[in-house]
């Protein structure tokens, strides 16, 4: 006689090894510690502006450069909030959109809630900040969300540094998500400024007298105080192809995560074949037989035509001198 009770037994046990399954998966994706936010937040010193260092991709920032937040308390207790960004370059359209945020932890501070479109709201966490106030981090509860934002344009790499390695062990953040925002930087910094104080990848670009290209990795240049610059280069593709066509390009990616640098537009202007004055000025260090094997060395110094940022064609506020 067929039992009847054993489709039903059956679709139990389907159902129960579905709930397993998703529930193994949810604790797979769920980070065991819940979030945790700041102690305190003093709201009055927390107004201002404040510049955005690096985010996690989100689809309401697409395209954005220059992201930047300013905060004002109102006299109800509530925060208007102005996110303005340029779209796609310095040069293109400002972008922005006006919201309100509220406290919902009145004991911290820390946790807000934050509103572009009524009734439409979500949380904003404060789980990061310098005594002084210069930075602070932004999180999501669920770990969606992550901005790092900071008083000032650049942000030191210690305080950088820093900050990843509590969003790692306190936080559970997966900080390889995050990308660097491209700021427009005042003209206070030189090149040589931003070029030694940045670790990055360099290619150096050059073409014959018949337009044919060719691109190497070559180390940063050497920048001098006269705002010219120079490569040690051996007798290769782009040494040959600056001795009929002066014109080059040089392209400075910074390390990290997202796409912020340089693009040097470059004219040759004379040649140097000085050893002594080449080797005092070169970072790779060979033997004499591996030096000798590599053939012989040239120093080609440019004149630096423009500075372009890595995408787009703005102001990159970086001066040759």
């Amino acid at each position: 006689m067929r039992n009847k009770y054993i489709p039903s037994i059956f679709l139990v046990s389907i159902a129960s090894i579905l709930l397993i399954v998703v529930g193994c998966r949810y604790m797979e994706k769920e980070p065991s510690k819940p979030m945790e936010t700041v102690s305190h937040v003093d709201l009055n010193r927390y107004m201002g502006v404040w510049y955005e260092i690096a985010r996690y991709p989100n689809s309401f920032q697409k395209g954005c450069v220059g992201s930047r937040a300013t905060y004002t308390l109102l006299d109800d207790g509530k925060v208007s909030v102005l996110n303005e960004c340029y779209d796609g370059s310095f040069s293109g359209k400002l972008r922005s959109a006006k919201g309100k945020a509220w406290v919902v932890d009145k004991e911290t501070n820390a946790k807000l809630k934050v509103s572009f479109f009524w009734p439409f709201a979500g949380d904003y966490w404060i789980i990061d900040i310098a005594d002084d106030y210069s930075y602070v981090v932004v999180g999501h509860p669920q770990r969606k969300y992550l901005w790092i934002l900071s008083r000032n344009k650049i942000m030191e790499d210690d305080s950088y540094a820093g900050i990843l390695r509590r969003l790692g062990e306190i936080h559970h953040y997966d900080t390889s998500k995050l990308i660097k925002t491209i700021q427009k930087l005042e003209s206070t910094m030189t090149l040589k400024q931003y070029l030694e104080s940045r670790e990055g990848k360099s290619i150096l670009s050059s073409a014959n007298a018949d337009g044919m290209v060719t691109s190497a990795i070559y180390s940063r240049p050497h920048v001098f105080d006269d705002g010219t610059i120079a490569f040690v280069m051996r007798r290769r593709l782009t040494h040959e192809n600056l001795k009929t066509n002066p014109y080059a390009s040089y392209m400075f990616i910074e390390e990290g995560h997202g796409y912020q640098g340089i693009r040097l537009f470059l004219k040759k202007i004379k040649e140097d074949t000085d050893n002594a004055l080449i080797d005092s000025m070169k970072r790779r260090h060979l033997t004499p037989e591996e030096d000798e094997a590599k053939g012989p060395k040239f120093l080609m110094y440019f004149k630096v035509e423009r500075i372009l940022p890595l995408i787009g064609d703005g102001d990159t506020g970086i001066a040759l001198k």
